[in-house]
C-alpha cells in the first residue's frame, strides 16, 4: 500500500492539516505567557554597568554575566493554589511583582565584593544586592538611623512606595570587621496573592551595610504548607520516573543491551565499530552542547577560585559527560542494532542505510520522507492533548514563555536543539523501542508465542517511555505518562513495520521543532543565521538522500544485500585456550621463567617487610584522642525516649524514631587545627567543637496527619556516653505562638546561656538579633561572641575566627541552642581556592581506574563469549558479593531511614533508596565477579611457591606497603586532626560492620589490582617489552587510586608517588612472577587496618567486629591463594 501515490497524498494532506491545526490552537492548548520584553541582554548589561558606576556598587574593575530568570516557586504557587494559569498571567501584567527578571552579575576574580542587579522584562530597574566582605570595616548605626537611611534611599532614589508596606522584621549583625549590618523586611497588607485564604505576601527587603544601602529586593513569601504540598506532589512525579528508570536499567540496559549482546556475541551477530563511531559522535555533540553553556555558567562562578580553574572545571565536566555518553550510547546502539538485525529480517540494515547505494533506494527515501510527514500528526496530537486536558480536564502544567533570551546567551544557539534532539532521536528509539521489541521477538521465537511477546513488549515500552518523562512538573503526576503513550505507540508501530530509520527521523525532527521554537519567535538581529542552521541540520537525512542520489545517479529499489535477511553471522572465534598475555620465546623472558623470584630479591623483600613493620609501629596512630561511644543505637533510642518523658514531652504512637551518629572532621575542625594547632583543637572539643554524638529524630510520616503538622520534629542530641546534650524542636511555620519584643526575647535567651553553657551573658558580646515573622508568632535568633574562651589568638595571617553561641526561640519557646566556631570568610575562600586545583586533578585521575575497569568489563564479556572465562568463579563471587551487599544495606538501613522527608510518602522514599542501592550493589557485584572470572584464566608461567615462601613474601610486601604509606602520611603536612572510624556504630549490628566491609574491600582491592597486574603483563609481554611505558602507566594508575584519600598536593606527591613507586618495585621483584602473592598482600594490609578498632574499641561491638574481620580475612586470603596457586600448579605441569 505504501507504494501507491494515494497513500503518500493522504499522508501529505494529513501532515499539512496537522501542522495547520497545531499552529492554530498552539496558543490555546499550552499555558503561554506574553512578556513585555523590551530589554535585551546587552541593554541589561549596559544599564547595570552605568548604575554600578553611578552608585559605586561593587569593585572598580569587574566582569559581567547576565541571565533571564524566572521565580518558578512563585509561579507554581500562583498556578496551583492562587488562581491558576490565568492568575499568573495577571501577575505579569500587574505592578506588584515581576517573576521574570534580568539578573546581571558584576564580579571579579579573587573578590568577595560583588553585586547583582535586576531589571524587569520591560527594562525598569528592579533592585540589587551588593555582597560586602565580612571583614570590610564600616559604620555602626543605630536601628533607627539605619531604618531612616534605608527608607529614604529606597523612596527618594529608587521611587519605592513604602506607604504601601508595613515593616514586619528587623535584624542586625555585627560583622568581624566591626561593621554593623541592618536588615529590614516590609510586607504589603493588601493585596494578598491568595485573597481567599489570606496567604502569599508581597515583600520588600532593605539592607544597610554600615552606612550604605546594599540590598533592595522584591520578593514573595510563599506559605510553608505549599512548599510541603509541592514536594509531596513532585515526589509522585519523580517516583513514576524512577520506576521507569529502574525498568530501563534492569531490563533494557542490563537485560537487553548487556545480556542480549552477550549471547549475540557468542553467535557472531555483533557489529560494534559503527555503533562505537555513532556513540562517539552523539556523545561529542552532548559534550559540545554542555560546553556551549559556558557563558551562563559565570552566573554561578565562585570568585574564590581562579577563572582558569572555573573553565577547567567545565572542561573536566565535559570530558566526563563525553565518556559517560560514549559508553551508554555505544552499548545501546550495539544492543538495538544487533537484536533488530536478528529479530526482523525484513528491516533494512541500520549500518548500511546511509551508504550511497542504499540511501539512494526508494525504500530509504520512503522511510525518510514518511518520518518527516508524520511530524504533522505528532504535533496535532500533542496540541490536541494539551487542549483537552487543560480546557476540559483541568490538568496543570506550568506556564511558559515562547522565547527565553538565555537561548541566545550561548556561543552557538542552534547547537543545543540539534544536539539534544539527535541524542533523543537515536538513543531513545534504540533503547526504548528497538531493544524491548526486538528482544521480545527473539524470546518469542525461542519460547513460542512470538505475537504475545511482542504485544507485551509493545505495551511495556509505551508505559516505560511515558513514565520515564514523568518527572516534569505536571498535575496529575501521571499526565506526562498518558500524554506519551500514543506517541510511543506510533514510534513502536513505525519501528515494527519499517525499522529504526523513520522512527529516528520523526523523533529527531519533532524534538528539533519544539526545542528550537524560541529561536524562531525571536526578532533579535542576526537570529536568521541560527534559524538557518537549525533548518539545515534538521534536514540532514534529506541532504544525505540527495547526496546519495547524485553519487549513484538514479533512484532504485533497495538491493537485497541491504536487508537484515541477507546478513549472516560470522563464525564465532575458536574457543580453544586463549591466554593473556601470549608467552614469548624471548631469551630474557625464559631466564625469568627459570629463575622466578631471585634469592636476593626474596631477602630484600623480607628485609623491607621488617622495616615496614617498624615504620608502622613507630609512625602509626595508636593513641585515640577522641572518646569512644559508650552506647549503641538501640540504647540511644531508649535514652532519647526516657529523656523526652523526663522533659514532659509526650509523643503519641504516630511518632517514629530514627537515629544517626554525628561527628567527624569538617571545615571547622580543619580551621582550628591549622590556625590554632593540636592544643587549641583539644581545648575546644566538647564545647565549641563537637565530639561523637547520637542524634535521635522524632518525626511523623502518617499520611492521615496534616502535612503541615508533619513538619514538626524533635531532635534529641545525646553525647557519646549517653548523657543529654540538647533537645532541638522544629515547629511548623503556621503554629501559634507568642509575639515577643526584642527585649522580651533577649530576656528568655540569656538564662539559656547560664543554664546550658555556664556562661555569663555580661561576659559575651551580642553580635546579632534576627527576627522572623511567622503567620501567628515571632521567631528570634540571638548570636553571641565568646572572647574569653577562645584559644586562637592572632595567627600569622590574622584569621582568628570566633567562638559563637546561638539561641533560637519560636514564640516564647527555646527551640535550640548551640555553640560553634565561626570560620572567617577569607579562610573559607582560601581553602576553596587551594583545594580547587587539587580536586580537579583528583577528579581527572579518578577517571583512569574507571576506564580500566570498563575495559576489564568489556574484555571479560568478550572472553566469556569465546569460552575463555571461568563461569563458576563468576557465579560464586557474584552471589557472595550480592549477599554481602544485601546484608550491608539492611544493616545500615537506620542511616537511610533517618534522612526520609516527612512531606513525601514513605513508600516513595523507600522505593528510591532501595532501587538506588540495588543498582549500585548489582553493578559493583557483577562487575567485580566478571573481572574475577576473566582473571581466573590468567596463566602464570612460573612454578608455584611453597606455602611458607608465599606467606612470608606476601606478608612482607603488605607490611612494607603499610609502613611506607604510614610513614609518608605522618611526614606530610597535617591539615586535619585524627578521627577514628565510627561508621559501624550506626548499623543495627555493629559487630558485623567490619566483617561485611572487609569482604567488599578485599575483593575490590584484589580484583582491581589483579586486573592492573594482568594488564601490565599483557602490555609489556611479561615485562619483556615497553617497560618504560608500562612503568609510567602503573605509576599514574596507582597515584589515581591513592588520590581519593589525600587532602593536599604534598600528600599526593609523597603518599601517592611513594606508593606508586613501591607498587612498581613489588611488581618487578615479585608480583609478575606470582599473582598468588597479591591476596596475601591485600589481606595483610586490611588486617593491619583492624588494629586500631581493636585497640580503641570506638563503639560497642567494634572490637569483636574487628577480630571477626581478621578471621574473615584469613579465610578469604587462604581460599583465594589456594585457588590461584592451584591454577599455577596446573600450568606448571603443562
Amino acid at each position: 500500500m505504501t507504494r501507491k501515490p494515494i497513500f503518500w497524498l493522504i499522508l501529505l494532506l494529513l501532515s499539512i492539516s496537522g501542522i495547520l491545526f497545531a499552529v492554530r490552537y498552539f496558543g490555546q492548548a499550552f499555558p503561554l505567557v506574553s512578556l513585555n520584553l523590551r530589554m535585551n541582554r546587552q541593554q541589561a548589561m549596559d544599564n547595570a554597568r552605568q548604575l554600578a558606576k553611578e552608585n559605586g556598587w561593587g569593585t572598580p574593575q569587574f566582569q559581567q554575566a547576565a541571565s533571564f530568570q524566572l521565580d518558578s516557586t512563585t509561579q507554581h504557587y500562583v498556578e496551583l493554589e492562587a488562581g491558576g494559569n490565568d492568575a499568573f498571567r495577571q501577575m505579569l501584567k500587574g505592578d506588584f511583582y515581576s517573576p521574570y527578571t534580568w539578573v546581571v552579575r558584576h564580579f571579579q576574580e579573587g573578590e568577595k565584593h560583588e553585586v547583582r542587579l535586576r531589571f524587569t522584562p520591560a527594562g525598569e530597574f528592579y533592585g540589587f544586592t551588593e555582597q560586602l566582605p565580612e571583614d570590610e570595616p564600616g559604620a555602626v548605626l543605630t536601628v533607627e538611623a539605619a531604618r531612616a537611611m534605608a527608607e529614604t534611599v529606597a523612596t527618594d532614589k529608587w521611587g519605592t512606595d513604602l506607604n504601601a508596606y508595613q515593616q514586619i522584621e528587623s535584624s542586625k549583625e555585627t560583622r568581624p570587621g566591626g561593621r554593623v549590618d541592618h536588615t529590614f523586611v516590609y510586607e504589603r497588607p493588601n493585596p494578598k496573592i491568595n485573597q481567599e485564604i489570606n496567604q502569599g505576601h508581597y515583600r520588600l527587603t532593605l539592607v544597610i551595610g554600615g552606612d550604605r544601602l546594599t540590598t533592595l529586593n522584591h520578593g514573595v513569601k510563599i506559605p510553608e504548607e505549599f512548599d510541603l504540598r509541592y514536594k509531596e506532589m513532585r515526589s509522585a512525579n519523580d517516583t513514576i520516573a524512577f520506576v521507569a528508570s529502574m525498568v530501563m536499567v534492569l531490563i533494557y540496559i542490563l537485560g537487553g543491551c548487556v545480556i542480549g549482546s552477550f549471547f549475540l556475541l557468542r553467535q557472531g551477530w555483533i557489529i560494534w565499530k559503527p555503533a562505537l563511531y555513532l556513540g562517539i559522535f552523539v556523545a561529542a555533540l552532548q559534550a559540545l552542547a554542555q560546553l556551549n553553556q559556558l557563558p551562563l555558567s559565570w552566573m554561578d562562578y565562585d570568585t574564590a577560585l581562579p577563572a582558569s580553574d572555573h573553565i577547567l572545571q567545565q572542561l573536566i565536566g565535559t570530558v566526563g559527560t563525553f565518556i559517560i555518553f560514549t559508553v551508554l550510547m555505544t552499548l545501546s546502539f550495539i544492543g538495538a542494532e544487533s537484536l533488530s538485525r536478528k529479530a526482523f529480517p525484513r528491516h533494512l540494515q541500520l549500518w548500511q542505510i546511509w551508504s550511497p547505494e542504499v540511501a539512494s533506494s526508494t525504500a530509504v527515501v520512503g522511510r525518510t520522507i514518511g518520518g518527516y510527514l508524520l511530524l504533522g500528526l505528532m504535533l496535532a496530537f500533542v496540541v490536541g492533548f494539551y487542549f483537552i486536558n487543560s480546557r476540559l480536564l483541568g490538568w496543570w502544567s506550568p506556564s511558559e514563555a515562547l522565547f527565553n533570551p538565555d537561548v541566545l546567551a550561548v556561543y552557538f544557539p542552534w547547537l543545543s536543539s540539534i544536539a539534544v534532539s539527535l541524542q533523543a532521536g537515536f538513543w531513545e528509539e534504540c533503547l526504548f523501542r528497538a531493544v524491548p521489541l526486538a528482544g521480545a521477538a527473539l524470546l518469542g521465537k525461542r519460547f513460542g508465542h512470538p505475537r504475545l511477546w511482542i504485544v507485551a513488549a509493545f505495551i511495556l515500552q509505551a508505559i516505560v517511555f511515558g513514565a520515564a518523562h514523568a518527572n516534569y512538573p505536571a498535575q496529575p503526576a501521571y499526565a506526562r505518562l498518558i500524554e506519551l503513550i500514543m506517541p510511543s505507540c506510533l514510534f513502536a508501530g513505525v519501528y515494527l513495520v519499517y525499522g529504526l530509520l523513520p522512527a529516528v527521523v520523526l523523533h529527531y525532527v519533532y524534538d528539533v521543532v519544539l526545542i528550537a521554537l524560541p529561536l524562531f519567535v525571536s526578532n533579535t538581529a542576526g537570529i536568521w543565521f541560527n534559524q538557518m542552521m537549525v533548518i539545515l541540520l534538521a534536514l540532514i537525512p534529506i541532504w544525505i538522500l540527495i547526496y546519495a542520489r547524485f553519487r549513484i545517479g538514479s533512484w532504485h529499489p533497495a538491493p537485497e544485500t541491504a536487508f537484515n535477511r541477507a546478513w549472516s553471522p560470522t563464525k564465532p572465534p575458536a574457543t580453544a585456550e586463549t591466554n593473556l598475555p601470549e608467552t614469548t620465546t624471548d631469551s630474557n623472558h625464559l631466564a625469568d621463567q627459570a629463575n622466578e623470584i631471585k634469592t636476593s630479591s626474596r631477602w630484600l623483600i623480607l628485609g623491607v617487610g621488617v622495616i615496614g613493620l617498624f615504620l608502622w609501629i613507630f609512625f602509626g596512630q595508636f593513641q585515640n584522642p577522641i572518646p569512644a561511644f559508650e552506647i549503641n543505637g538501640s540504647e540511644a533510642l531508649v535514652k532519647a525516649k526516657e529523656t523526652l518523658k523526663s522533659q514532659q514531652i509526650d509523643l503519641g504512637q504516630s511518632w517514629q524514631a530514627a537515629r544517626l551518629n554525628q561527628g567527624g572532621i569538617g571545615q571547622t575542625d580543619r580551621f582550628v587545627w591549622q590556625q590554632g594547632g593540636k592544643e587549641a583543637h583539644q581545648q575546644m572539643l566538647d564545647n565549641y567543637l563537637d565530639l561523637p554524638r547520637w542524634v535521635v529524630r522524632y518525626a511523623q510520616f502518617d499520611p492521615e496527619i496534616e502535612l503541615t503538622e508533619r513538619a514538626e520534629e524533635y531532635l534529641v542530641h545525646l553525647k557519646y556516653d549517653g548523657t543529654l546534650d540538647k533537645i532541638a524542636h522544629q515547629l511548623p511555620e503556621a503554629r501559634d505562638g507568642a509575639t515577643l519584643s526584642e527585649e522580651e526575647a533577649r530576656e528568655m535567651a540569656h538564662p539559656v546561656l547560664v543554664q546550658r553553657f555556664q556562661l555569663d551573658p555580661n561576659q559575651l558580646e551580642e553580635i546579632s538579633a534576627d527576627l522572623q515573622k511567622r503567620p501567628n508568632r515571632r521567631d528570634w535568633t540571638f548570636t553571641f561572641r565568646d572572647h574569653a574562651n577562645y584559644p586562637i589568638q592572632e595567627p600569622a595571617d590574622g584569621l582568628t575566627g570566633e567562638a559563637r553561641i546561638t539561641v533560637r526561640l519560636a514564640g516564647d519557646e527555646v527551640i535550640d541552642a548551640y555553640r560553634y566556631v565561626h570560620v572567617p570568610e577569607k579562610w573559607k575562600r582560601w581553602e576553596r581556592e587551594n583545594n580547587s586545583l587539587l580536586n580537579m586533578v583528583k577528579t581527572s585521575l579518578g577517571l583512569l581506574p574507571i576506564l580500566v575497569t570498563l575495559a576489564g568489563f568489556v574484555l571479560a564479556i568478550v572472553s566469556w563469549s569465546r569460552g575463555n572465562f571461568s563461569v563458576p568463579i563468576f557465579i560464586k563471587l557474584s552471589i557472595l558479593l550480592s549477599v554481602v551487599f544485601i546484608f550491608d544495606s539492611a544493616n545500615g538501613w537506620a542511616t537511610t531511614k533517618y534522612f526520609f522527608n516527612t512531606s513525601e510518602p514513605l513508600t516513595n522514599q523507600f522505593l528510591f533508596a532501595l532501587g538506588q542501592s540495588l543498582i549500585q550493589g548489582l553493578s559493583a557485584s557483577l562487575g567485580l565477579a566478571l573481572i574475577a572470572g576473566l582473571l581466573k584464566r590468567w596463566r602464570q608461567p612460573q612454578k608455584s611457591l611453597s606455602n611458607l615462601q608465599a606467606g612470608l613474601l606476601g606478608i612482607a610486601i603488605g607490611l612494607a606497603a603499610v609502613g611506607l604509606t604510614t610513614c609518608l602520611t605522618k611526614l606530610s603536612p597535617s591539615l586535619a586532626p585524627f578521627w577514628p572510624d565510627f561508621s559501624g556504630v550506626s548499623t543495627y549490628f555493629p559487630f558485623l560492620a567490619s566483617p561485611i566491609a572487609v569482604i567488599s574491600r578485599y575483593f575490590s582491592m584484589t580484583v582491581t589490582l589483579a586486573l592492573t597486574i594482568v594488564g601490565l603483563d599483557y602490555f609489556t609481554t611479561s615485562w619483556s617489552r615497553r617497560r618504560v611505558l608500562g612503568s609510567i602507566g602503573l605509576v599514574v594508575l596507582v597515584v589515581a587510586m591513592v588520590s581519593t584519600g589525600v587532602d593536599s598536593f604534598a600528600k599526593l606527591g609523597w603518599v601517592g608517588g611513594g606508593t606508586a613507586l613501591f607498587c612498581l618495585a613489588a611488581y618487578i621483584l615479585a608480583l609478575r612472577f606470582h599473582l598468588s602473592l597479591l591476596p596475601i598482600i591485600v589481606g595483610t594490609i586490611l588486617s593491619l587496618d583492624q588494629v586500631q578498632p581493636i585497640m580503641f574499641d570506638p563503639y560497642p561491638g567494634a572490637r569483636p567486629g574487628a577480630v571477626l574481620a581478621l578471621i574473615v580475612l584469613i579465610l578469604l586470603t587462604c581460599y583465594t591463594v589456594q585457588g590461584i596457586r592451584y591454577q599455577e600448579k596446573e600450568i606448571s605441569t603443562v
